[in-house]
């Protein structure tokens, strides 16, 4: 019996199925969209495995014979269920509803996240949001994500990344330090001076610049790494160190004098906002939903 479980060949059950249904080999082959001699010598590999009968041929019908009869009632079943849970599938993947797993980082979790969440989960009644706020590289698939946000400049890998936003990126410092030490004329003097770097794992960040003079890469150094932007804004504020801030991050200090922009005829090529997604083969419609709110909610935010 193990034998015969181990050769069971579902399509044949589905041809056979449709040929008795249908009454005729010429019309179950239109329905299944394959030619008539494929559908003929599926039946006959059918009929040879199981070593019996199925069919009774005539020239204009065809009709089950009584094993053929019983095989038919059995397989129309599994058939049915089959398909309809293709269609359960199918239905299921029109309206975004279901658990939503979405990572970011904790600058974003704690600013923006949870005021866009609630309305989200306004708009989408059947949908469950679950938020990993967490500035750990999250592995999407082997911890089960749909989606994570990340920012910054992303590394290469098989993931999808959707750019939801770009802002300005400002080398600042407060006005004690660049009194002490010295403006920056040009992107490589950033060399001499000591820097918060956006990492908690190297000594150094490379950062690339476009300006007057074309495209310079200038490799930041200093001896605190920070994986927060707002430590590293509260760092920054002590007057020890220059970094480089995101302005939506320091806007608000600029404009009290707590801190000065240097080096702005130079763009900070740094990249922005992403969401990222593991494959847009099989994107489920929950996670298009979000994508779209995101565009939507990031493109008011300014620029």
């Amino acid at each position: 019996m193990s034998g015969l479980v181990l050769m069971l060949d579902f399509n044949e059950m589905v041809i056979f199925v449709k040929v008795v249904e249908a009454k005729n080999f010429t019309a179950a082959a239109a329905n299944l969209g394959m030619p008539k001699s494929t559908v003929s010598r599926k039946i006959s590999q059918l009929e040879s495995r199981l070593g019996a009968r199925l069919l009774q041929r005539t020239t204009r019908t065809v009709r089950p014979t009584e094993l053929g009869a019983l095989y038919y009632e059995r397989c129309a079943r599994l058939v049915a269920e089959a398909e309809e849970a293709e269609l359960a599938i199918s239905q299921r993947q029109e309206l975004p509803r279901g658990l939503l797993r979405v990572t970011m980082p904790v600058d974003i979790g704690i600013s923006i996240m949870p005021a866009i969440a609630g309305c989200f989960l306004q708009q989408y009644p059947e949908i469950k949001l679950e938020i990993d706020v967490s500035d750990r590289t999250v592995d999407l698939v082997g911890e089960g994500f749909d989606m994570a946000i990340r920012a910054g400049v992303l590394e290469d890998s098989t993931l999808v990344a959707h750019r939801l936003f770009t802002g300005r990126m400002l080398v600042c410092g407060t006005p004690g330090y660049f009194k002490k030490h010295g403006l920056p004329r040009t992107p490589e003097d950033l060399a001499e001076h000591e820097c918060i770097l956006f990492t908690a794992r190297r000594t150094s960040e490379t950062v690339k610049f476009k300006g007057p003079e074309g495209e310079i890469t200038v490799e930041l150094k200093g001896r605190l790494a920070i994986n927060n932007l707002n430590a590293i804004r509260g760092a920054c504020l002590l007057g020890n160190s220059l970094t480089v801030l995101p302005e939506l991050h320091c806007r608000d200090l600029l404009e009290q004098g707590a801190l000065v922009s240097v080096l702005d005829e130079w763009q900070v090529m740094e990249g922005g906002v992403y969401a990222v997604y593991p494959s847009p083969r099989h994107l489920t419609p929950k996670v298009r939903a979000l994508i779209a709110f995101l565009d939507k909610q990031f493109g008011n935010l300014p620029h």
